[in-house]
């Protein structure tokens, strides 16, 4: 897996928001939290797309794009690499350093609580 930029990131997420939309529709959303150029985000996505993390196609004069897979697909295959670059495919030091990066609600404790022992029970 290539290493996705934040800039990248932050498109995609856009993307998933979006489900098929133009280079335009994604710069007008990105605006919202960033100042940008509208050539900056098309060039991007243009190489969203080489990259295979949106595909495109043509329906008269405008490309429409979509990400090439859903949200949650992408994340647990960022995650994989991450588990396996970073930590050497060992999850005990990843698991611990998610615990450290900040205070968990008592909601999101109680899910992560719930997922563990869902994979005791298997």
């Amino acid at each position: 897996m290539r290493k996705i930029t934040e800039n990248e990131l932050e498109l995609l997420r856009i993307c998933w928001e979006l489900k098929e939309f133009t280079a335009r529709e994604v710069f007008e959303e990105s605006l919202k939290t960033k100042d940008r150029k509208y050539e900056t985000i098309k060039t991007t996505m243009e190489r969203m797309v080489q990259f295979g993390y949106l595909e495109r196609r043509k329906i008269g004069p405008v490309w429409l794009y979509k990400p090439k897979e859903p949200k949650e697909k992408f994340t647990q295959r960022l995650t994989r690499h991450l588990l396996h670059s970073a930590f050497n495919g060992n999850v005990l030091p990843m698991f611990t350093n998610l615990l450290k990066v900040k205070k968990y609600s008592k909601e999101e404790l109680k899910f992560m609580k719930e997922k563990i022992e869902e994979l005791e029970d298997d």
